[in-house]
C-alpha cells in the first residue's frame, strides 16, 4: 500500500539481533529488519531506547527525515499513511502525534493522541489475566487520552512511543540516548527543555 501512495517512504523493522532469526521470511523485499547487535551500548539508554538509538545512528537520519515510529500492535492503514504525508508537507512543525482522525503538533501546545492499537489481539481471551490487563490498556488509550483531546481540546497525560512521528533534526538534537524506562515521555520532555 504505500508504496503507491509515496516512493520514498521505506518500512523497517528493529529487533534484538538474537531475534532476528524470528523474521526469516515474515517480509518481502520491501521491508527491512535491523538486527541491534547486543554489544551495542550507548552511555545511557537501555532497552528499546537503546535500539533506538542504534537505528537512528546507523540509518544516519537526516535533518529531513521523518520516522514514524510504531510498536508491534500498531495498525497502519492507508489513512494513517496519507495523514502522515499531509503533516510532512504541511509542517508547522518538527514532532506530532498520530491519532485516528488527525495528526497534531506537539512541541508548542503539547497536545496528544493517537491511533489505533490493537493489544493481545491474537486469542485474546486466552488468558483471562492479559485480557482484563489489555482491557485497562484500551480503555486509557480510547477513553482517557483520545477523549482529552477531542473534547478538552489538551492532552494531560502525555504523549505514546507509538505513532510518534519526527523530523530527523529533532531526532539528531535530543538522541534517544537517555536512562528513562519511559524514553517516550523522556524524549518528549528533552525537545521541549
Amino acid at each position: 500500500m504505500y508504496q503507491k501512495l509515496d516512493q520514498r517512504i521505506s518500512l523497517h523493522v528493529l529487533t534484538e539481533a538474537a531475534n532476528a532469526h524470528n523474521f526469516d521470511g515474515m517480509f518481502k523485499e520491501h521491508v527491512s529488519v535491523h538486527a541491534v547487535p547486543s554489544e551495542y551500548r550507548p552511555a545511557k539508554a537501555k532497552y528499546k531506547a537503546r535500539n533506538l538509538e542504534w537505528f537512528r545512528i546507523n540509518m544516519h537520519i537526516d535533518k529531513d527525515d521523518w520516522v514514524l515510529h510504531l510498536d508491534e500492535e500498531t495498525l497502519v492503514d492507508e489513512y494513517c499513511i496519507n495523514t502522515c504525508l499531509d503533516f510532512i508537507t504541511k509542517q508547522t512543525c518538527d514532532m506530532g502525534q498520530v491519532s485516528y482522525l488527525l495528526l497534531v503538533h506537539i512541541i508548542d501546545t503539547y497536545i496528544c493522541d493517537k491511533g489505533v492499537i490493537h493489544f493481545n489481539c491474537h486469542d485474546f481471551w486466552s488468558s483471562v489475566f492479559t485480557g482484563v490487563g489489555d482491557v485497562h490498556r484500551i480503555q486509557g488509550d480510547y477513553g482517557d487520552v483520545q477523549w482529552r483531546l477531542r473534547w478538552l481540546n489538551k492532552a494531560a497525560v502525555g504523549i505514546r512511543g507509538s505513532f510518534l512521528l519526527i523530523r530527523g533534526s529533532v531526532e539528531n538534537a535530543c538522541t534517544w540516548d537517555n536512562d528513562s524506562l519511559t524514553e517516550d515521555y523522556a524524549f518528549c520532555l528533552k525537545v521541549r527543555g
